[in-house]
């Protein structure tokens, strides 16, 4: 199974590759469509289990309202993943291509992850996992403890009280 390949016990895999790539880095992710689903767990991933700055965009939203500062100036400390499929759109893949290209030259480091999978449904179920094993690695890396969400759990707390 493709989920196998990520495990702890595979010494070299691309959920390791992409949390090394993200330490020390807020994380923006971006994907097209139906992928951006991908993207904001992500980023829901990397937050809560490395405790660590991420955000989602979408495409082609983000080249809409973000590319034009994005490609003329960097914010320090970002990294951005952007997400690519087979199976999405090929004017979207194209889009991958060139905002990945764009934000590059403005010297934004930038990884392209292609998401394994045969269908949309199969993508985004199979880029969820990789995206949950990427965010233990990285937790791993900053010596964080994936399980514990202390402020969260004081906020439900401070929220239940009224």
């Amino acid at each position: 199974t493709y989920t196998a390949q990520w495990t702890p016990d595979v010494p070299a895999n691309e959920a390791k590759r992409i949390g090394r790539a993200l330490y020390d880095r807020a994380a923006l992710v971006i994907a097209p469509g139906a992928l951006e689903v991908t993207a904001r767990r992500w980023a829901g991933e990397i937050a809560e289990n490395a405790k660590q700055w991420a955000l989602a965009a979408g495409l082609p939203e983000f080249d809409h309202n973000l590319l034009e500062a994005a490609s003329v100036t960097t914010v320090p400390g970002l990294g951005v993943v952007l997400l690519d499929s087979p199976v999405a759109h090929a004017r979207n893949r194209l889009r991958i291509r060139e905002t990945a290209r764009l934000l590059r030259d403005a010297g934004t480091p930038v990884e392209v992850v292609e998401l394994p999978g045969r269908t949309m449904l199969e993508t985004i179920m199979l880029g969820c996992a990789l995206g949950s094993w990427s965010s233990y690695y990285l937790a791993l890396l900053r010596g964080a403890d994936p399980y514990p969400i202390p402020v969260m759990d004081g906020l439900k707390a401070r929220l239940s009280e009224g």
